[in-house]
This record gives structure tokens, sequence and C-alpha cells, in this order.
């Protein structure tokens, strides 16, 4: 890791600056990866739900635009041609098929949608679980708990040995849920104002993260 000066307005480095700089130099290698990551996730933070919706439904919308016809509510086109077209942006259909259950509801979202995100079709330009399909189960306390173990387990390897705090966790679950999306992969990973959900109360002298920290063999 290369460390830039960085200079105040009459050519000395703030007191602050020099600090952090001797901290980065002093930090071991696994360290200063680490830092690397929780930055860059800071300066390229994920897609927000508009840039995604448009990501994935921009291209099939393309190729549906123009009016129903038949009495029908939205315009379909076969999935073979929108696989030999679509560019390497979007999303291949097996993938739109899994979000949204099927091919014809994937048509029906992406109907009408528009450069804002916003829909003047009769669908919702996101995936929603639909009659008779399975929702998201609910994560089990054994599942928090060891999502809470890995984050540590990494981080330690990183060569940052003390307990995660909820930020750095809710960093590293949002790191790996974007590298989970850039390959077209859903990760489970629950969010740490997920896992207050199994850990509602605090307990006397202790955060609620703290209490998680406990339960999962991380605290004192």
């Amino acid at each position: 890791m290369t460390v830039t000066a960085i200079s105040a307005g009459d050519g000395e480095r703030p007191r602050s600056v020099e600090i952090v700089m001797a901290m980065l130099e002093a930090a071991s290698p696994r360290t200063r990866r680490e830092i690397q990551k929780v930055l860059a996730a800071e300066l390229q933070p994920p897609p927000t739900a508009l840039q995604q919706r448009l990501a994935e439904l921009s291209f099939l919308s393309s190729l549906i635009d123009g009016p129903a016809s038949d009495g029908g509510e939205f315009l379909q086109c076969a999935r073979e041609e929108y696989d030999r077209l679509r560019p390497a942006t979007a999303p291949a259909s097996r993938r739109l098929v899994e979000m949204y259950g099927s091919w014809p509801r994937a048509c029906r979202a992406a109907y009408g949608l528009q450069a804002d995100g916003t829909t003047t079709g009769p669908g919702r330009p996101w995936p929603v679980a639909g009659r008779g399909q399975p929702r998201a189960r609910w994560y089990t306390r054994e599942e928090v708990l060891a999502a809470v173990r890995r984050c540590a387990q990494e981080l330690r390897e990183a060569g940052i040995t003390t307990a995660p705090t909820s930020w750095q966790y809710d960093e590293w679950v949002r790191r790996h849920k974007l590298e989970a999306t850039r390959r077209g992969q859903t990760l489970r990973l629950p969010y740490a104002h997920t896992v207050y959900r199994r850990f509602p109360k605090r307990r006397a002298g202790l955060t609620r993260w703290q209490v998680v920290l406990r339960a999962a063999g991380l605290g004192q």
C-alpha cells in the first residue's frame, strides 16, 4: 500500500494526518490490505436499488417498448432473442427468471420501465415474492452468530485481532454482498440490524452489540 502525503495549506501536514500515517506505517501488510478494502467499499459503494433496477431491466424494456395489443397488459420477447441480442452489461435471461419467477413475469416487470426507475407498466420493476412463491426465510440465531464469527475470523486473518465493531461487521457484509452481486449471485448474510432481531435486549453494562459478541464467543 502506497501512503501518499497530504499537505496542509501552508505546506505542513496536519498533526492528525501525521498520526494516521504513522499508524499505517506500523500496521501489518494484512491490516493495510483490509483498510484498502474498507476504503474501496466507501469510495465505490454498492449500486442503489434504482441503479440495480435499471441495470437489470433496461435492455429487456427496450426490446418490448411499444403499445400492448390484443388486450394484453404488456409485451414479451422470446428468451432466445433476448439472450442473442443482450449486451454484456445486461443479465442473462436465466438470471431474470431466477429473480422474477418466470420469463413472462420478468417481461411484465420490465414493460414500461422509465429512465428514472419508475414504471408506466402493470408490473413492479423489482423482484417480489408472488403468490405461491417461497419468501426469504428468517435468519436463525445460529446463522447470525455464525456470520459474526466468520467476520471476526476474516478480520483476524487480515491482522485485525480485536472483535469487530458493528460498523466493521456491516462493512464486511456489504463488501461480500457487493462481490456476490457482481458475480450474479445472491448471498445470505445478515446486516447488524437483522442480527439485533435475535438479540433485542441489552444487558446490564452491555450494549446490544456486546451481547451479540458474547453470544458468539467473541466478547469478554
